[in-house]
């Protein structure tokens, strides 16, 4: 295993927890949005709030 190798593993980890953390973050705000006003829809979210 040589130093690039773990280098680019690493980074490899690190980009797919930052994307991991903003689909969680997007996942919460809509499910916070669906809390506060069920019926109406935000944008951002192409399938809305229904519920």
């Amino acid at each position: 295993m040589t130093i690039e190798n773990l280098n680019k593993q690493t980074e490899n980890r690190r980009v797919s927890n930052i994307h991991q953390l903003f689909r969680r973050a997007r996942e919460n705000r809509r499910d916070e949005q669906r809390l506060d006003r069920p019926g109406l829809r935000w944008e951002g979210d192409r399938r809305g709030a229904e519920v």
